[in-house]
Formats: structure tokens, sequence, C-alpha cells
């Protein structure tokens, strides 16, 4: 298992919502089922177990499930009728295979048995670095926005766990009736990470880490902000008006201007002073220019 980096990031737009986030230390734990890639937390069910535990497994899934979930007679019409549509023709009007069928049919009720349930959690999306130029393309308003960094080196409370490339998309349906039947930690944990932590590789790039909790939307952030870093096409002036925000602050973050690397795409960064920025702005703005017509990046870092 990765350790966890000491520091991770959050792309944002500049927008009301993130100056209250910052103002208030608050964060936004999204609900799985708006992300913006459908396949994100939409496992498949791999049937791994004989057609009786499948019943059983959905009729546990549907009494935790549907409302007034101790009505055992509805959920039992409710079974009876998935084995009834099993048994129906194919659409040419040749026989089907209704074991097949049965199981296929179980197998999404119980995924949809799922998603009710996973779709109460929220989810805290994280990136392990500040400067790739997708992200900040992609969450940070085209580079116009910030990227907030987060020490995330109190970790008793809210500890990330990093996303899986690998591209598997499955969950068992032994592992769910080991957690939802025979209540099973371990088979509990399993699914829970499938469901979580596993995305396409194509999404590799992102270098995501999710830190999940029961329930989703705006709550306080679990970790304190170290840094904030101002895209290559933020202006000198919200960075001050930003400032403002901490100065004097108990946890007086870092900031950061994004620079460009002379001979590379790599993005680099470097510091500003707050009392500068809250106090003289406009000179450090002219003082930028300068340095940038001069081509003078000596300051810069690639950390």
């Amino acid at each position: 298992m990765c350790s966890v980096p000491k520091k991770l990031y959050k792309y944002r737009p500049l927008k009301a919502t993130t100056i209250a986030e910052l103002e208030s230390n608050v964060v936004y734990y999204a609900n799985p089922k708006n992300f913006n890639d459908p396949l994100d937390c939409s496992p498949v069910i791999n049937v791994d177990i004989d057609t009786q535990s499948l019943e059983k497994l959905c009729f546990a899934m549907l009494s935790k499930t549907q409302k007034g979930s101790g009505d055992s007679k509805a959920i039992s019409k409710r079974i009876d009728k998935i084995r009834y549509y099993s048994n129906e023709p194919n659409w040419d009007g040749t026989p089907s295979d209704s074991k097949s069928k049965l199981k296929i049919d179980f197998a999404r009720e119980i995924q949809n048995c799922l998603e009710k349930l996973m779709r109460r959690k929220g989810v805290l999306s994280l990136a392990q670095r500040w400067n790739c130029p997708l992200m900040w393309s992609h969450y940070a308003d085209q580079h116009n926005g910030i990227c907030i960094e987060y020490d995330t080196s109190q970790l008793e409370f809210a500890k990330p766990f990093a996303v899986d490339y690998s591209g598997v998309r499955d969950i068992k349906a032994s592992d769910l009736y080991g957690w939802i039947i025979d209540e099973l930690i371990t088979s509990r944990e399993r699914v829970h990470d499938s469901y979580f932590y596993r995305k396409a590789s194509q999404w590799r790039y992102e270098k995501e880490w999710r830190h999940v909790r029961d329930g989703s939307g705006v709550d306080a952030s679990p970790y304190l902000i170290s840094a904030i870093y101002f895209g290559l096409r933020c202006s000198h002036s919200v960075a001050a008006t930003l400032a403002k925000l901490f100065r004097g602050t108990d946890n007086e973050p870092k900031f950061y201007g994004i620079c460009e690397d002379s001979t590379t795409f790599r993005l680099k960064r470097y510091r500003w002073n707050i009392d500068e920025l809250v106090w003289d702005s406009p000179s450090i703005s002219q003082y930028w220019r300068e340095k940038e017509a001069q081509g003078d990046f000596s300051v810069c870092d690639g950390e």
C-alpha cells in the first residue's frame, strides 16, 4: 500500500464558492453519482456464487435499501417478479436460458441496491502534485484558478487512499455476500475499495487520492491549508485579495506563483511575500512583468 504524501492538492476555479471554502476552511465531499466520469464509482457485479446464494444476497440488499425495509412480503414479491421475467422467451420468440438470465437479473438488482447504499457516501478528491498542466487546464479554469495545498500529516481521522488505475471495474458477488450476509470486515473493505478507489487507466495522470466518508456536501476540512498556488493566468490582484484572508492567522499558508520553464513544458513556482501582496501588489505585478520581459526565471524552482 502506498504511503500517504505529506502534501496533497486541490485544483479549483476562482468562484465565490472557492473563496467561501478558503475563508471557512471547508471542503466539498461529492456524491459519487455526480462525477464527471460516469464509469467512476459504477462497478459491475462479477457473479462468482451460485443462484441460491445470489438470491439470498439480493433479498438482503433489497431489505437494506427499500423504503419500509422491514416489509419482507414486498421484497419476496420483487424476487418472485425477477424469477417470472427470467422465464420469458427471447426477443425473437426462442426459449431463453432462464438460469443464466436469472443470474443476470439478480446481479442487476444487486448492483442497483449497491449504488443506493454507496450514494450515501461523500468523496473528497485530491491530487498528488501541484505542477500538472492538464489538471490546471481541466480543474483550475485553464490556469486562471488556484491550487490549494493541504497538509495531510495529521491522518488519525481522515486518511486518504490512492486511486487504482489498473482498469479493473468489477466487484465480486462473493465479496458482497461476505459483507452483507456474513458481516465480514475484510469483505466490506474489498467492496468499498473496489467501488471508490478504481478508475480507468486513462485518468492515471491525475495521481488522485481520496478521502471517503458518510454523507456528501460541505464540511470542515480534515486538513490544514499549507500553501496556495496561483495559475499562469491568475492576476496578482486576485492573489492579493486571497492573501488578506490569511494574513496574520495562526496557520498562515505560503503563497506561490506559477511560471513557465524557458525550454520545456514543465511548470515551476516562485514564492510570494504575503505582506508585499497585501500592501504593494501593483508594484509586485510590475516587478514580475519586468522579470518576464527579461526572461529571468532564476527565482523559480521545480519542486
